[in-house]
């Protein structure tokens, strides 16, 4: 009793309940409350006053898509978040521009993380409730890592899945994902022509990430490239504003022009009133200037 008595009395002269339900609370709860940021669904319900603190935590797991493993979804899940870097999460958001969350898990980093996971799933039937769990949560390497497993099973494929390739583009859309959305995309149209018509739709809508896709679907297919159907997308986008419209009409000529420059220089030629600056800028960066003649002696 003597000994509460004088536990007591220095908590009162030390003024410890204050400091405790001020600065150590206030910063325990803070600091709860910071990888919230990075998990806002699975850390849940941060609360509490002084040193009496709560949070829930979200039961780990998936449900189950119809080609992987409820735990070998979850623990995908899991890798990708505990590899979270809350410094480096708020410089990619910035360059970003604040559209999305990151987990601040650099490109090499992630793949590296991924490898395993995707290399299991290659062997399995594609899964789309996997992409949907993926665009469906908060940060962006989940969206990145549905498009890496798109990509290592786009050989399974086919025009069916058009559509809803489509749903995912239109949602949390933004150069990054559109751009390996767009390989996605070209490998089915490549092996089945009859996509080509929903390209040419796609090239002449009001969504700019798909006609971005549409312009972007045949980059490096080289000698493979349909140059009429190339041609008619970018007819269809000519006179436009859009910077992402316009740089990918260049990127698209330009990686063309490695194959067959001479058709590039014509196409630029006949349709420079149209094209924008950036577009021909970009187009002509691998074209060669014409070799003066030699002088006669």
């Amino acid at each position: 009793m003597v000994r509460s008595s004088e536990y007591l009395k220095i908590y009162r002269d030390e003024n410890t309940p204050d400091y405790v339900l001020g600065t150590t609370g206030t910063t325990l709860l803070k600091g709860l409350n910071e990888p919230r940021g990075v998990f806002p669904d699975e850390l849940l319900n941060v609360c509490g006053n002084g040193l009496l603190c709560a949070f829930n935590v979200k039961t780990l797991g998936v449900e189950r898509g119809l080609g992987m493993e409820r735990a070998d979804i979850g623990r995908m899940f899991f890798i990708l978040e505990s590899g979270a870097d809350f410094e480096a999460a708020k410089q990619m958001k910035a360059y970003m521009r604040d559209q999305f969350s990151f987990l601040g898990i650099a490109t090499p980093r992630r793949r590296k993380f991924c490898e395993d996971f995707l290399r299991a799933a290659a062997s399995q039937e594609m899964d789309w409730r996997f992409v949907e769990q993926c665009w469906a949560r908060t940060h962006r390497e989940f969206q990145y890592l549905g498009v890496d497993y798109l990509g290592v099973m786009k050989d399974k494929l086919s025009p069916p899945d058009i559509p809803k390739l489509e749903r995912i583009a239109v949602a949390k859309s933004w150069w990054d994902t559109i751009d390996g959305l767009d390989r996605v995309v070209g490998h089915i149209a490549l092996a089945y022509p009859e996509t080509n018509e929903v390209i040419l739709e796609w090239s002449a809508g009001e969504n700019v990430w798909l006609r971005r896709i549409a312009i972007d679907h045949q980059l490096a297919r080289k000698e493979m490239t349909d140059t009429a159907l190339l041609e008619r997308v970018i007819l269809n986008n000519l006179g436009q504003k859009e910077f992402f419209i316009n740089k990918a009409i260049g990127w698209s000529l330009r990686e063309y022009s490695k194959t067959n420059p001479a058709w590039v220089k014509d196409f630029i030629e006949r349709n420079e009133k149209g094209l924008s600056r950036l577009s021909v800028r970009e187009a002509s960066k691998h074209l060669t200037r014409a070799e003066p003649e030699p002088k006669l002696a």
